[in-house]
């Protein structure tokens, strides 16, 4: 805990982590509140939505190694038709955190807005019919009606996306092997360096990381469900 290592480490697990569940609950929620009535092509926007569920973390990260590679880069490339110059989105450590960040967002948001539009379908439509009826309507009903009605799924996807950001391995292995200059390892990718990725393994410092994770994802759930448990009592 006192190495300059582990805690940079342990930092940049967090930024990845929060980054990641803000963009992945946004957006999911976003697309959950516009598709909450029925407009045209309503079910295939939601199986779109719903899609990025259904890839592993390798095929997501694979897929946006494609998109942000150096080079031969989609995004880039498209950005120089229009005379714009891409950033260095995996040589640049500031960009290259928000790369892995976006990364597991969109892996993550299918499983958010699945959540989302089951607790959106949850909601009486008498209660938001009188909402409507009071004149709560597009931004005033979402904000003062649906969110709130939403809480304790928003808190169960809050836990869980930050759970699945501070074990975030893959999209680092694929996408930047943690660099620029170790600026996007974490926490799982330096117990993995520990243990198998160098000459000499450090199996005891691999699972001091391995143990702190452990105690960490307890602890987020403990308190998911005493969250849960006092809700419920009232």
């Amino acid at each position: 805990f006192t190495t300059p290592t582990f805690q940079r480490t342990l930092w940049i697990s967090l930024l990845i982590a929060v980054l990641a569940m803000a963009m992945a609950v946004t957006v999911a929620l976003c697309a959950a509140l516009l598709l909450r009535r029925w407009i045209p092509g309503r079910g295939l926007f939601q199986v779109i939505f719903s899609l990025p569920f259904a890839y592993s973390g390798a095929s997501a990260s694979a897929v946006f190694f494609g998109l942000l590679a150096p080079s031969v880069g989609v995004v880039n490339l498209l950005l120089a038709t229009i005379g714009v110059d891409g950033p260095p989105w995996l040589q640049q450590p500031g960009w290259a955190i928000f790369s892995i960040a976006l990364t597991t967002a969109w892996y993550e948001s299918g499983f958010a807005f699945l959540v989302l539009l089951a607790a959106m379908k949850n909601i009486p439509e008498e209660v938001i019919e009188a909402a409507e009826l009071d004149g709560a309507k597009g931004f005033r009903l979402a904000w003062s009606m649906l969110i709130p009605l939403m809480k304790p799924s928003l808190f169960f996807l809050f836990v869980t996306q930050t759970i699945g950001g501070l074990q975030t391995f893959t999209q680092v292995y694929v996408l930047t092997r943690g660099g620029p200059s170790n600026s996007t390892t974490t926490l799982v990718y330096q117990l993995y360096q520990l243990a198998f990725g160098q000459g000499t393994p450090d199996f005891g410092r691999a699972s001091v990381i391995g143990v702190f994770l452990v105690v960490v994802v307890a602890l987020v759930t403990l308190i998911q469900f005493a969250f849960t448990t006092r809700k419920e009592a009232r």
